[in-house]
């Protein structure tokens, strides 16, 4: 005689998903929220990252001198620097998305205008207005990002993010070749793509995260807590700022034309892709320092190759140190925060990073100018002179700071997280936590520290 049915606990015979699989849903859900933000941010990215290649030929051929181009360029991560400051106050009085379509609006009109007044003043001081709209823009943007994200997910949705952002410069820059650099076209194009990055956000299903607040923290403090980290974020923004800033400005004194200097652009940020994952792994697994060394060795090498590309007018050879350098000038930023997050409690960290962050944008301010200066005393491989001048040292200066201070135990040593980009490009997560607040504590490992990257301040 057949017994009653069973009941089954269908809970109890199925197996558990795994932390993996787990992982891969939280994050497919959360990319269904935060598509509007990464469309809006790779539209961004494309428009800056052609007003940032146009404007370097353009101004060569409006005749500007190498210093005057090298002013122009910089003024934009003066802008950068001084928007980060600015911006999340106006956030805090008057909102996000407020913010976010005018600032939007305002870069679009400063696009709009360079083409219009082709003239070293109004250059400069568009530029400026245009890095504080960016900075801004990005602050509002990834707020939003870390909102809709959580401890288990956002390491995953920045590295997707920090794709986007320099996914979006590459096509900027190769966009370059879309119109005739001496026409209006270019510069409408990327007026639109401006405007339209700001209908996505606008768009959005989900509200816009609440202000907060956070300590501040004296730069003395930072120097003390980390010296090597502060160098570190400031040589990779100079870098950085002189490849980016004036990248198409050598190809075309190099004889490259429009199309090498799109594609040098280019390489530069497939370089900085390739190389921020692998050395970034490295150094969670060693002490972090000797990678730093690393990669500033990888700007020099790629200085190197870059002086005898130019002097043999050899166009893959530039291509080549524009590789290296990106590899090695992008990952110096996330290796030095990563290295300060070292020895820094968590609860200082989101201060911190703005200080880090400042160093790297008055870096970026610099590189430009200081290259155009080497241009015009050494021709157009002056710039890999400047950059092989200042990593080499740095190299040195890694390995005296070795013998000054015992590595960071196992216990203790942050989890590097691969950045965009400095100018480039990791996020601005540290600035955006001014405004929405952040984690930094991993919940599977409480015991370790997790780095949260910001976006190096040369992103354009």
């Amino acid at each position: 005689m057949a017994g009653p049915p069973r009941t089954v606990d269908v809970a109890s015979t199925t197996p558990a998903p795994s932390d993996d699989t787990e992982g891969r849903a939280r994050l497919g859900v959360v990319l269904l929220g935060a598509w509007p933000l990464l469309l809006s941010i790779l539209l961004l990215m494309v428009g800056s990252g052609l007003q940032g290649a146009l404007l370097g030929v353009r101004a060569e051929r409006a005749a500007f001198n190498s210093t005057v181009t090298g002013l122009v360029l910089g003024l934009y991560y003066l802008g950068y620097v001084a928007g980060s400051t600015w911006v999340p106050g106006l956030v805090r009085a008057v909102g996000h998305i407020r913010v976010f379509s005018s600032l939007a609006s305002l870069a679009s009109a400063a696009v709009v205008i360079h083409g219009v007044w082709v003239s070293p003043l109004p250059w400069m001081f568009l530029r400026f207005i245009t890095g504080v709209c960016v900075a801004g823009l990005f602050i509002v943007s990834e707020s939003w990002l870390n909102d809709v994200s959580t401890s288990r997910t956002r390491g995953s949705l920045l590295a997707i993010y920090n794709s986007v952002v320099t996914a979006g410069l590459a096509i900027g820059s190769l966009l370059l070749n879309a119109a005739d650099i001496g026409g209006f076209v270019l510069f409408v194009l990327g007026s639109v793509m401006l405007s339209v990055a700001a209908v996505p956000v606008a768009l959005a299903p989900h509200e816009a995260p609440p202000p907060r607040e956070y300590a501040p923290r004296s730069v003395r403090d930072v120097v003390r807590s980390a010296p090597l980290g502060i160098t570190g974020a400031t040589l990779s923004g100079f870098a950085t700022g002189a490849a980016l800033g004036f990248g198409a400005v050598y190809a075309s004194r190099a004889g490259f034309g429009v199309t090498g200097a799109s594609k040098f652009i280019a390489v530069l940020l497939v370089g900085a892709v390739a190389g921020q994952f692998p050395l970034g792994r490295w150094s969670d697994s060693t002490d972090r320092r000797y990678v730093m060394a690393v990669a500033a060795l990888l700007v020099t090498v790629g200085s190197g190759i870059g002086v005898g590309a130019t002097l043999r007018e050899s166009f893959v050879g530039a291509l080549a140190a524009a590789f290296f350098i990106g590899a090695g000038s992008f990952s110096l930023y996330g290796l030095s925060f990563a290295h300060v997050a070292d020895y820094v409690e968590p609860a200082v960290m989101p201060a911190t990073g703005a200080r880090l962050l400042t160093f790297n944008g008055l870096g970026a301010a610099a590189g430009p100018f200081v290259a155009s200066a080497a241009i015009g005393m050494f021709g157009p491989e002056g710039i890999f002179h400047v950059l092989g001048a200042l990593t080499l040292p740095f190299v040195v200066y890694v390995l005296y700071r070795l013998t000054r201070r015992a590595a960071v135990s196992d216990e203790r040593r942050a989890h590097y997280t691969p950045l965009a980009t400095s100018a480039t490009v990791g996020s601005l997560d540290e600035l955006a936590s001014e405004i929405s607040g952040i984690e930094l504590l991993d919940e599977r490992r409480p015991d370790r520290r997790r780095r949260v990257p910001l976006p190096r301040s040369v992103r354009r």
